[in-house]
């Protein structure tokens, strides 16, 4: 007999799973979907737990509405204009987006993963007291 976990079978004979239902019955289930966007709050908190900025800019991000002072230095390095529709848009922003162009810049120039982006906006689209 295997040490398999057992089917019923049309029949209702018990039978071992074959191994791609013992694959797919193991094996860990795909994370779920990353959010398109996210409020900026729980962005700046999860932004914070993981280290992209402090907590103190955070809160000064938050408080202020401007590009948190950690993500200042990326806006610098943009052409003028660029740099004040960052600053601009940063200032008037309720939500997130994922595919945000100063955000995907600051990963980039930080050497940020796109998987580690994808579970910060995971984690802040998740269910929590805001």
């Amino acid at each position: 007999m295997s040490d398999r976990p057992l089917k019923s079978t049309i029949t209702g004979e018990l039978v071992p799973l074959s191994d791609d239902e013992f694959a797919a019955w193991t094996a860990e289930p795909p994370p779920p979907p990353v959010p398109a966007s996210v409020r900026l709050l729980p962005f700046l908190r999860e932004a914070a737990k993981c280290g992209l900025i402090s907590a103190e800019d955070a809160l000064a991000a938050a408080r202020t509405g401007t590009v948190p002072a950690g993500f200042e230095p990326f806006v610098q390095q943009l052409p003028p204009d660029q740099a004040f529709a960052a600053r601009l848009a940063w200032a008037a922003m309720v939500e997130v987006e994922r595919a945000n162009p100063l955000l995907a810049f600051v990963a980039a120039q930080s050497g940020i993963a796109d998987a580690s982006l994808d579970d910060l906006f995971r984690a802040a689209g998740a269910p929590q007291g805001e």
